[in-house]
């Protein structure tokens, strides 16, 4: 061999080297990294293949690949007629039979690809996740924890991650940021690997036994198909079903799809997401307090200026005709007593003294009406503002709440055991019901 090469005599001299090295193809898997959608003009298709990254790190290796178009129409066949269908997608796991090559013109190291394996990973687990769907459907399994119903007032939330996870992370920020008083009731799991599935049943099931709970989030940021295929687990989906809350479901990104997805109550597309279910529904539960409160302040106000109105014309009309039958008594009196001032001057005096005493009677009753019509008023006005929920709690009321968010308003509507929510006016107290004392 020469001592020294031209470029190109180099690059086909390690071309051949390594046609004698991997003289037939071989099998490698990985991650496909697409750079653009679909083949070029001429039907070719150029990719990436990578090794599995770890959450959150740089892949440890990858390598071009190039699909010629001649290839991918055999491989599309061969595979249709095994009612198969090929594509290719970004993030997916797949094991494809290739031929290393080096291109003699630019020295580029590529991979030729000659054969792809349906059943590996990625199209596996997609064949994988699709029986087991078909089978839990089938058993009632994924209806079950979509059937319980979501809180009003979902404020203490379960939460099954990784431990200083960026999922983690987003999800509790964005409940911070809400400026909402949710409390969070974490249960570490393995959000990757062989111990994924029995982690996150073991935390579940932790979290079942709570039963403050409000609902339950599992969640995992983005990754390969590799990566998040362990949560195609059946027991999750099982543990999901058993689990006394709803679960919100938002592992990946928007366009992955995991077994937990189709047995929660709820899917979000990502932990964000998922954190922010939550919020709107903490804030649509407030909206509607709010506009109960203005609510009953529209309809009740009114109704009172209205009868305090009535009141006052009332009061004006009482007052006219009782100082109209006392000026017409005077009249007549004082026109009989000039007609009779000689001979009935004793009955003229006491029958002006009578009127006096009927004149002052009803005087005093006028006035005792007005008085309680106007005591009456004012208690009505202050009902009303009694009920306003924020000074009724302020004034020492405390507002009960069972399980589901509903009020507590007979001894009746709870058992021995169940846990209640007592809202005071700065804060929440949880309590567990002891025994029942009705009146």
């Amino acid at each position: 061999m020469p001592g020294d090469f031209t470029v190109l005599e180099l690059n086909r001299a390690a071309g051949e080297i390594l046609s004698m090295a991997f003289p037939e193809p071989v099998w490698v898997r990985g991650v496909v990294a697409l750079s653009k959608r679909g083949p070029g003009p001429a039907g070719h298709l150029y990719f990436q293949l990578a090794d599995p990254s770890p959450e959150g790190g740089q892949t440890p290796a990858a390598a071009d690949c190039a699909l010629f178009a001649g290839d991918r129409i055999r491989i599309t066949r061969e595979l249709g007629r095994q009612g198969i269908a090929f594509h290719i997608r970004d993030g997916m796991e797949a094991r494809f039979q290739v031929v290393p090559s080096i291109y003699e013109k630019n020295g580029r190291y590529s991979y030729l690809v000659r054969g792809f394996d349906p059943e590996f990973t990625g199209t596996a687990s997609m064949l994988h996740l699709k029986r087991l769907v078909e089978k839990l459907k089938a058993e009632g399994v994924l209806q079950r924890n979509a059937a319980l119903p979501f809180p009003s007032l979902p404020l203490r939330i379960g939460l099954v991650t990784a431990e200083g996870s960026a999922a983690c992370e987003d999800f509790l920020q964005t409940l911070r940021e809400s400026g909402y008083p949710f409390e969070v009731y974490a249960a570490w799991a393995p959000m990757q690997g062989a111990d994924t599935g029995k982690g996150v049943c073991t935390a579940l099931e932790a979290l079942a036994g709570i039963r403050e709970i409000d609902a339950a989030v599992v969640t995992r940021g983005g990754g390969s198909t590799t990566d998040l295929a362990w949560f195609n687990d059946e027991g999750i989906a099982r543990t999901i079903a058993r689990a006394p809350f709803p679960v919100i479901s938002g592992i990946g990104h928007e366009t992955d799809m995991t077994l937990p997805d189709f047995a929660a109550h709820t899917r979000a597309k990502t932990p964000t997401h998922a954190a922010g279910i939550l919020v709107d529904r903490t804030a649509s539960y407030s909206d509607s307090l709010a506009e109960a409160a203005m609510g009953l302040n529209r309809g009740v106000a009114p109704r009172i200026f209205f009868e305090r109105m009535n009141l006052s014309r009332l009061g004006e009309s009482l007052r006219e005709r009782t100082d109209k039958v006392v000026l017409k008594g005077l009249s007549i009196l004082s026109r009989e007593a000039g007609q009779l001032q000689g001979r009935v001057l004793p009955k003229i005096a006491r029958g002006l003294g009578n009127i006096g005493m009927q004149a002052a009677g009803l005087s005093g009753r006028v006035s005792g009406i007005l008085s309680r019509n106007s005591a009456l008023l004012d208690r009505m006005e202050a009902a009303v503002a009694g009920r306003d929920p924020d000074k009724m709690l302020a004034l020492g009321w405390a507002l009960v709440l069972d399980e589901a968010g509903k009020t507590v308003k007979s001894v009746t509507g709870v058992r021995a055991g169940d846990g209640i929510t007592v809202r005071v006016a700065d804060g929440r107290l949880s309590a567990t019901v002891k025994g029942m004392e009705p009146n």
